[in-house]
Parts: C-alpha cells; sequence; structure tokens
C-alpha cells in the first residue's frame, strides 16, 4: 500500500476510534470517562510514531472537530486532554526523551485536566466545589470530626494530584507495552528502584517548603493562596513517592508486597508522609542505596 495512503487510512481509523469512545460515553451517561481518558491516548500515541509528529498533529486537530460535534462539554475537554498526551508521547519517544521528563509532562497535562473539569469550568458543567466542601464539613462534623475549609481543600487537592500521577502512572506503563509488543523502538525503562530526585529539583522543593511553612507559622495570608497551596502538596507528594522508594528498597522484610501495603497508607498519614518526603529529599544527596 502507497504510504500516503497507508497514512490516510490509520488517521481515519484514529478518528473513528476516538467517535467510537465519545459516543460510547454518551450512552454510557459518562460513567466511562476517566477511563477513556486513557484509553483515546493510545491510537494518537502509536499513529505518531509510525509516522511523524507533524502527521499527528493532523490527526489531533481533527479528533477535535469530531469531539466538537459528537461529546459532551466534559467529554470534550477528556478527548482533547486525552488526546493531547497520546501526541505528546508519541512525540517524546520520537525525540528520545527520558522517561522522567515524558512522565513529568504527563502528571501535568493530567492534573489540568481535573483542573479545567473541576475548577475552572465547575459551575458551566453544574459542578460546584464550594457546595460539595460545604456539604462534606457538615457531614463530618456530624460524625464528631470538625475540618476547616482549607483543611477541606488541601485534602481535596491532594486527592486530586494524587488521581493525576495514578492514571499517569497507569497510561505511561500501556504505552510502553504497546511499544514492546509492536516491537518500536524506545528507551529501555528505568527499574523503579533507581529512581531519585535530582538534586536541582531537591533544592526547588527546599525553597517552596520553607517558604510555606515559614508562612503558616507566622500566620500570613499568602499560605493560603490556590498557587501556595498546590505547591506545597505537589512537593509533599513527589517528595514521599521518592522517600517510599528508598524505605521499599533499605527496609529487610520477606513480604514485599506487604511493605509496598504499608508504605501507601504512610503517605496518606499525616506524620509519616512527612517523614518519608523527608527522606525522599536528602536521598538527591547522600544515595541511601
Amino acid at each position: 500500500m502507497n504510504y500516503s495512503v497507508k497514512s490516510l487510512t490509520m488517521g481515519a481509523m484514529c478518528i473513528a476510534l476516538n467517535l467510537v469512545a465519545v459516543l460510547l460515553d454518551r450512552m454510557l451517561g459518562g460513567l466511562s470517562e476517566l477511563l477513556l481518558l486513557l484509553l483515546l491516548a493510545l491510537p494518537i500515541c502509536l499513529y505518531t510514531l509510525f509516522y511523524s509528529p507533524k502527521e499527528g498533529g493532523g490527526v489531533y486537530f481533527a479528533n477535535a472537530i469530531a469531539c466538537l460535534f459528537f461529546a459532551t462539554p466534559t467529554m470534550f475537554i477528556y478527548a482533547l486532554i486525552a488526546n493531547l498526551l497520546g501526541l505528546w508521547y508519541g512525540y517524546g519517544i520520537h525525540k528520545q526523551f527520558q522517561h522522567g521528563t515524558l512522565f513529568c509532562v504527563n502528571v501535568v497535562i493530567m492534573g489540568l485536566c481535573y483542573f479545567l473539569t473541576t475548577i475552572i469550568f465547575a459551575t458551566f458543567f453544574g459542578y460546584d466545589l464550594e457546595m460539595e466542601l460545604e456539604w462534606t464539613a457538615q457531614t463530618l462534623q456530624s460524625l464528631q470530626f470538625s475540618l476547616s475549609a482549607s483543611q477541606l481543600m488541601s485534602i481535596y487537592v491532594y486527592a486530586t494530584l494524587w488521581m493525576s500521577v495514578l492514571q499517569s502512572v497507569a497510561l505511561h506503563f500501556v504505552v510502553f507495552i504497546l511499544l514492546k509488543r509492536f516491537k518500536i523502538a524506545h528507551r529501555p525503562m528505568q527499574s523503579i528502584m533507581d529512581w531519585r530526585l535530582s538534586k536541582r529539583i531537591a533544592l526547588v522543593f527546599i525553597v517552596v517548603l520553607v517558604v510555606y511553612l515559614t508562612g503558616n507559622m507566622l500566620q500570613w495570608e499568602y499560605v493560603n493562596h490556590p498557587i501556595i497551596l498546590l505547591s506545597y502538596l505537589s512537593v509533599l507528594l513527589v517528595g514521599s513517592l521518592f522517600g517510599a522508594v528508598v524505605c521499599l528498597v533499605l527496609i529487610p522484610m520477606r513480604s514485599k508486597r506487604l511493605l509496598v501495603f504499608l508504605l501507601m497508607i504512610a503517605l496518606f498519614v499525616p506524620f509519616l508522609r512527612e517523614i518519608l518526603m523527608f527522606i525522599g529529599l536528602v536521598d538527591a544527596w547522600y544515595d541511601f542505596r
């Protein structure tokens, strides 16, 4: 088959798969949106790798126009983000980017998706974040738990970051499993046991911690700003994850599955996750492994 004909045929198949997923989401009443956020990224990723990022960009815009006519407002944004993730992975693997770069941009784009759908366009989609937080606070009060609005917002942002990271991990592994299946050349994935923060990133994290904790102790109002809060919680999440990796390597337990389970719990316990974050930051200078 001629190259241009084959390219057009596969591009049309990507658009068709995109439309099938969108229509399936409408039939299910939006219940499949988060799952489709992962699946929609795969066809355009493979197409970009088989051909070129330029041709992948053309399919991306064609998908966007098709979704504009057939998708619900939330699914339209999810489809745009999912196809953007697929295009990013296709471009990054084509350019031989490091896995860390691919994954970090993946998390940022995934977090942007949640930010757009739950904060920026929340009212347009019929979702009221303030009302939900108020309802949650009242429910907790009835259960003899008292949390302030800022604490609830911190929990909400932390949970959102976790969702972004978990979905990014799932997409990252699925993409590279497919690359191996189709025998597409790519950088081998580094073992999770070798993951560690770079010194530059660790220094930025320390600056963010100093700014937030200083403002919190002195009760300055700027610590409640969404950007400051998001930066602190991002540092807490990423630092504690790297600290958990260090503990997974060093702690001598026969049952590694039990250790992984305990570390996952520790990531949500206030005092323990700060300890894990400290270990993850210090590991940037002192390689405990």
